[in-house]
């Protein structure tokens, strides 16, 4: 008499390797590997279940850690592995994709290192333009060189 020759899922339910399920269970066990003959004065134990486990992918191919597994709806066509579920018309539509960031407003251009408008306040207004951190009594030399430090400036 065949018993099971490993665990067995079928219907969400665990059939115990050693187990002889009940026939119209083993009626749907379709792959040999999952028998094997019971020994000489071994009439197999009873059913063992277990209660029902959580649905499990199948395996891929070259798997045989759950070689006994049984597919429970072979008419049903299987779904790719890794497909996004299917959008039930009860559930609000995806949200659309974020707009664009608008292209960043160009920098202003830099005041002149000397000569007519390179004053502190022209050098106080770039940094601000900016968004340079500079401390309020900083001088302009110290404006300058934090506007360096920002990348804001080509090498004079």
């Amino acid at each position: 008499m065949p018993i099971l020759a490993t665990d067995v899922y079928v219907g969400g339910r665990c059939y115990s390797a050693g187990s002889e399920p009940p026939p119209q269970i083993a009626d749907r066990i379709t792959n040999p590997s999952a028998w094997r003959d019971a020994p000489a004065g071994d009439p197999g134990q009873t059913p063992a279940v277990t209660e029902p486990v959580p649905e499990q992918p199948n395996p891929g191919p070259g798997d045989d850690t759950r070689i006994g597994e049984v597919d429970t709806e072979p008419d049903r066509e299987p779904e790719p592995p890794h497909a996004p579920p299917e959008p039930s018309p009860e559930q609000d539509p995806p949200p659309a994709p974020p707009a664009p960031s608008p292209e960043p407003e160009p920098l202003p251009e830099a005041p002149p290192r000397s000569g007519k408008g390179s004053g502190i306040e022209a050098w106080r207004e770039f940094a601000r333009a900016t968004n340079t951190a500079v401390e309020p009594d900083a001088d302009r030399a110290q404006i300058i060189a934090a506007c360096e430090t920002a990348g804001l400036l080509d090498d004079a």
